[in-house]
């Protein structure tokens, strides 16, 4: 604006021309967004800079669960168990109060709950996502405080009902950086009953995923997330309610694959529907953070009014939709 006014005034006493003035005003404008250009530089470095000593922060903090001294194993007949095992975010209201199990290797527990009924926060202990407040988590008797993680997650294989899917191919998805096999990635699919959507695909299981697989649907992403969970052969397989998405026929071959298939794999099923669940050698009903009702599903159907409601009601409207 001063360039301009002073311009004007100067073409006004016959002491400049415009095409002067308009020649300055471009060479000030290339100066001055060069100059603009130099200071955005400081300023990104700048940002940079403090976001680099962020990160370094970050990734040079110490682990937050340390592993413990492993104390000697005792031989146990129970592949998991939990003793008295109370949990909470917040550290005032218990999410999980007093829960306590235990399951034999190849036998599979079923959990179903209300939302918010603390389904999800036994998974994240049972995985050492959240160190329990109080109680034990034991895997063939060693408390898992004690494992390694690497060691821990090599025995897990987990399915959860949105998890990642990477824009690549659907082997790399289900492989998921691990070493395994052609063979066994091709047994996982069909364990997975995901076998269908890689023979529709022209590329099998060479096919591209989208970014967060938008190019697949909900049952498709939730088979190849299974198949990856199987594809480790892992002893303790945890499905959180990985299986909404699938139709009851395919849930029930899914089911008699798992047992068919992996005898020796303790599994722990977190199911909204009953029918995902019925079959397992034992059921959690969780109710605000407590085990409301415990047993098979012809024991709960007798002694809890929770499981027996919730059954009712599917069964109901299953018999209504089939009609």
């Amino acid at each position: 604006m001063l360039v301009v006014i002073a311009g004007a005034y100067l073409v006004n006493a016959g002491r400049s021309t415009t095409g002067n003035i308009i020649a300055f005003l471009n060479y000030f404008t290339i100066i001055l967004n060069a100059m603009l250009g130099i200071t955005r530089v400081f300023v990104m470095y700048s940002k940079g800079k403090a976001s680099a000593l962020r990160v370094e922060e970050v990734l040079l903090l110490p682990e937050d669960l340390p592993v413990l001294e492993a104390a000697p194993m005792k031989t146990t007949p129970w592949h998991i168990q939990w003793e008295n095992v109370s949990f909470s975010y917040n550290k005032r209201q218990d999410n999980l109060t007093g829960i306590s199990f235990a399951l034999k290797r190849g036998q599979t527990l079923g959990i179903i709950g209300a939302t918010g009924s603390g389904k999800s926060t036994l998974i994240a202990l049972m995985l050492r996502l959240y160190e329990a407040d109080s109680g034990r988590i034991l895997i063939d008797g060693q408390d898992i405080r004690t494992i390694p993680r690497e060691r821990l997650y090599g025995m897990m294989g987990a399915a959860f009902q949105n998890d990642f899917i990477m824009a690549d191919t659907l082997a790399e998805n289900i492989r998921y950086f691990r070493d395994i096999s052609e063979d066994a990635l091709r047994l996982a699919v069909e364990d997975a009953q995901a076998a269908d959507i890689v023979r529709e695909k022209e590329q099998g299981l060479l096919h591209r995923a989208a970014i967060r697989g938008n190019n697949l649907s909900g049952g498709q992403k939730q088979r190849l997330l299974i198949a990856r969970a199987l594809a480790g052969k892992p002893d303790l397989l945890i499905l959180d309610d990985a299986s909404s998405a699938l139709d009851y026929q395919t849930d029930a071959r899914l089911r008699r694959a798992l047992g068919r298939n992996y005898p020796d794999t303790t599994k722990i099923i977190i199911a909204q529907r009953v029918s995902a669940i019925m079959g397992a050698d034992h059921i959690l009903v969780l109710d605000e953070g407590r085990i409301h009702a415990a047993g098979s599903h012809e024991e709960l159907m007798a002694t809890s009014d929770i499981y027996r409601s919730i059954a009712d009601t599917q069964m109901s409207l299953l018999e209504g939709a089939a009609s």
